[in-house]
Parts: C-alpha cells; structure tokens; sequence
C-alpha cells in the first residue's frame, strides 16, 4: 500500500477538486461491469467508524447515508433512492489510523 499500487487514488478523494474530477469508477467482476458515480468522501479514523452492511429497507438505508453524509468532508451530491451504495475504503496518513472512504452508487450494469 505504502508504495501507492493498491487503492492510493482512493486517498485522492479527500481533495474536492479530485472527486470532482474523477466521479465514475467502474467494478469489473466475472459476472458483469458495473458503472458507479461517486458521491461523497470523508477521511475517518477507522477505530471509530463501523462498518454495516444490512438494511431493513430503502428508508434505513438512506437515514444511514443522510448521516454519513452530514459529516462528510466533500459531498459532491446528496443521493436519493439509491438501491445499494457501495464504500471503498483505503489507508490515510493525516493520523497513525485515519481511513479514506469513498461513497459511490451504481449507475449502469452491463452483463
């Protein structure tokens, strides 16, 4: 990680002017490709932050997201009715244990 092959640009995030730069990242999988746009980032310090990954429905999850949200350093936009959000996250250096996160939400599949 140290030496920026895995995941650095992810730590980019943090500078407004990159995200807005760089919204779409696209997931290859064996299954399909999948377009996502990014919608905000936040630099965390990961022994603090929890991860969740369940939701009861699409209202649970956008009071998580409008939380998550409110204390985001750079929003690029406030989603609604976003079906599955999906968060990359990647070592930071502002702290001995920050962590970059990176709030997407899908666009596009193609098989």
């Amino acid at each position: 990680m140290s030496d920026g092959t895995m995941f650095a640009p992810f730590g980019q995030y943090s500078s407004r002017d990159f995200a807005e730069g760089h919204r779409t990242i696209r997931v290859y999988t064996r299954e399909k490709e999948i377009e996502l746009e990014v919608f905000a980032a936040d630099v965390v310090d990961a022994s603090s932050e929890g991860k969740r990954t369940d939701f009861a429905d699409a209202a649970a999850l956008d009071a998580y997201l409008g939380d998550k949200l409110s204390r985001c350093e750079v929003v690029l936009e406030e989603p609604s009715d976003v079906a599955q959000a999906w968060a990359f996250v990647t070592c930071s250096y502002q702290t001995n244990n920050s962590r970059t996160v990176v709030y997407a939400k899908e666009v596009e599949a193609w098989d």
